[in-house]
């Protein structure tokens, strides 16, 4: 995610009002504690993609969105040759009727996404 979307995300979420939600001390036992201290570290700063070059501002938010999680047919986290972006018409791996009722009744048109 781009620097400037990641500072929109905390901008809207800092106008929301606070939830008191006290929770207990995270304990985290062994083997998993020495793991997170391998866990990846940011990125450093990403650039925001050009708007005007439309295929890759799409990739750009299709990415961000996970939209190929569902959407792309994958072989071992590749999608499969001829897939790429286009999804080939694949509805959420078939656990919703139509894309339609999987967007939450909104109809999606190209113009829209990209």
């Amino acid at each position: 995610m781009s620097d400037e979307d990641v500072y929109s995300v905390v901008a809207y979420l800092n106008s929301l009002p606070p939830v008191r939600n006290p929770l207990p001390a995270t304990k985290v036992n062994f083997p998993v504690s020495l793991l997170i201290k391998s866990a990846p570290r940011p990125a450093g700063s990403i650039p925001h993609p050009n708007r005007e070059d439309k295929l890759k501002y799409g990739e750009y938010l299709a990415t961000i969105g996970g939209c190929p999680e569902c959407h792309t047919q994958m072989n071992q986290g590749e999608p499969l040759p001829g897939c790429g972006w286009r999804g080939q018409g694949i509805p959420a791996s078939g656990r919703h009727r139509n894309q339609r009722e999987y967007h939450a009744g909104r109809r999606y048109r190209n113009r829209q996404v990209v």
